[in-house]
């Protein structure tokens, strides 16, 4: 959202981050730490510059928090990883683990190949293979984990597909890429989704 954000508030500083830490939601307003991961602060604007001490701060919280100019690198790094097993564990009901099998290897390449060509299209350098490396690493350390997709979906609760898979139709179709398969993982989930 923070492109919605910077359009509001054209001279507010904007920051974005990213995290790889895992939670999961226990209760209401109970969240356990599932994952010790890293967080990255970078700007969305220019007038954000001038805030990198931000990360500082939050590495006294967190234990690693860095500064990165290049936030949206990160965030489309993120979002190819979510593309990926978000909806495959949601609609297969797998932990992430599950997904290193021969089963899941030509969607996950074909995932990873579909939003390296949008994220090309938007100007940020990469590769299937990087992003698919990207993707295999995460379903290794978090291997015992459900997503937060899978958990929605068990819940009832509503998914991210659109911020996810959503957001990327959104940026392939402005650019005129087809991705076929994460197009039927978004139709799936919503269907899926308005069935419980």
């Amino acid at each position: 959202i923070a492109e919605q954000v910077v359009e509001m508030f054209p001279h507010n500083p904007v920051i974005a981050g990213v995290t790889s830490h895992g939670a999961m939601q226990c209760g209401h307003f109970v969240f356990r730490h599932t994952g010790k991961g890293e967080t990255w602060l970078g700007p969305i604007n220019d007038a954000a510059k001038a805030h990198a001490a931000l990360a500082d701060e939050l590495a006294l919280a967190l234990g690693q928090a860095g500064w990165d100019e290049q936030v949206l690198t990160r965030q489309w790094q993120k979002l190819a990883i979510n593309c990926a097993i978000n909806p495959l564990t949601a609609l297969y009901k797998l932990k992430n683990g599950e997904l290193a099998g021969p089963r899941f290897a030509d969607a996950l390449q074909q995932i990873c190949v579909e939003v390296a060509d949008v994220m090309c299209a938007e100007g940020v350098a990469t590769t299937a293979e990087e992003l698919q490396r990207r993707v295999m690493t995460v379903v290794e350390l978090t291997a015992d984990n459900y997503s937060s997709m899978h958990q929605d979906m068990e819940l009832g609760r509503e998914t991210e597909i659109e911020a996810i898979n959503g957001f990327l139709l959104a940026k392939a179709a402005r650019h005129g890429i087809a991705v076929p398969v994460n197009q039927g993982l978004y139709q799936a989930i919503k269907e899926k989704s308005q069935a419980v």
